[in-house]
């Protein structure tokens, strides 16, 4: 399943010491949170799901893992085991002087978004 994940700062930067990150929810296209929502365009509600994730979360790591939906249409899931670097599929990054503005990275851009948030 594809989970948008929400991290901050310091949990950023020890994902990219440690490699591996124990977070245990984020969000994701579920079907009952697409149900509540007006536009049913793929990409249109992955837009609106970063969206979600990004509020008041500086990082949100997109990744490909193993989670189970929470009863409910908030779109939240529990991860089933900790983050590794292979299961990262894109990084959103936004800086403290523009918070509203996600800046997309590739997978292997880990470097590119540690530098563009200031970090190194």
């Amino acid at each position: 399943m594809r989970v948008w994940v929400p991290v901050t700062i310091n949990e950023f930067q020890q994902f990219t010491v440690s490699k591996t990150l124990a977070i245990p929810s984020g969000l994701a296209v579920t079907p009952a949170w697409s149900a509540t929502q007006e536009d049913q365009d793929e990409e249109v509600l992955e837009a609106l799901i970063l969206d979600l994730a990004a509020q008041g979360k500086p990082i949100v790591l997109v990744i490909e893992a193993n989670a189970t939906e929470v009863p409910g249409d908030s779109g939240e899931v529990t991860l089933a085991e900790a983050i590794s670097e292979r299961q990262i599929r894109a990084i959103f990054a936004a800086t403290p002087q523009e918070p509203d503005e996600m800046l997309w990275f590739g997978p292997t851009e880990v470097i590119e978004a540690k530098a563009f948030i200031g970090l190194d």
